[in-house]
């Protein structure tokens, strides 16, 4: 069992060391200079690893003799309680278009590179839930019997991802803004797992994990925001309540309630 357990968690922080490894090779060798050609070679890279991770999640249920097939993973039914605890999540989002009410200028200049961002947003949330998908495997089928166990999922999911972007570092990340990135990546990866957790579905957490990484760019993208403004701060200090606070309480809430969620 604990083997089962264990090897896909190896496979999907495998999956994504040699992801972060190739890209920061390709970014030494300049694959990555200039908007258009970044996302022309980041794009395909993102949509080959996150196939890869399916392909290895189809063989881990297979071995496993998994009530899912990949295919279910994609189409289950998502239940009411997850859409719900999905509140905080939307509230954030909300909060990020509002402070563009505090713009000094707008402009629509970017809409083109933010277009193919949004893309590379898209496969973003294609190979890291995937692999995500691929670590939680083996938890999600041997150790969610219990409120303990279920934190346990949820914490390996949330530290994993908080510390792939440890490597942020090598892509011109300061090491204060570094170590804020992971542990912010932390409590999302935290919310996302017990999400998946509950609803069993793999598309919602794609389209969610996307919106999120689009959403938080569009005011930079289109917006001057005003370096002190009172309204903004007090928009950003809600954001921080509801990420680091609410949607912290609703993963642990999930694995405490559980049963009766689902």
């Amino acid at each position: 069992m604990k083997k089962n357990m264990y090897i896909p968690i190896v496979q999907g922080m495998a999956v994504t060391a040699i992801f972060l490894l190739t890209e920061i090779v390709l970014n030494l060798l300049g694959a990555f200079d200039g908007d258009i050609q970044l996302y022309l070679v980041d794009i395909p890279i993102r949509l080959v690893f996150g196939t890869i991770a399916l392909i290895l999640l189809a063989f881990s249920f297979k071995k496993q003799r998994s009530k899912f097939s990949l295919k279910e993973l994609f189409t289950n039914a998502i239940p009411k309680s997850a859409y719900k605890l999905l509140l905080p999540f939307v509230l954030f989002l909300i909060i990020e278009l509002l402070t563009m009410i505090t713009a000094e200028e707008i402009s629509m200049k970017a809409l083109g590179i933010f277009g193919l961002n949004s893309v590379q947003q898209l496969t973003t949330g294609y190979f890291e839930e995937a692999s995500r998908a691929l670590l939680m495997c083996g938890l999600l089928k041997y150790n969610i019997s219990t409120k303990k166990n279920r934190l346990y999922t949820i914490f390996i999911a949330g530290i994993c991802f908080g510390l792939s972007h440890m490597l942020n570092f090598f892509f011109g990340n300061d090491i204060l803004s570094t170590l804020w990135q992971v542990f912010s990546c932390f409590v999302w990866g935290l919310f996302v797992a017990s999400i998946y957790m509950l609803s069993e579905n793999l598309t919602l957490i794609m389209l969610m994990h996307a919106l999120w990484d689009i959403i938080i760019r569009v005011p930079n993208a289109f917006c001057r925001l005003p370096e002190n403004s009172i309204l903004l701060d007090g928009m950003y200090i809600i954001q921080d309540i509801i990420q680091f606070g609410i949607m912290t309480a609703a993963s642990v809430y999930i694995c405490i309630k559980y049963d009766k969620l689902r």
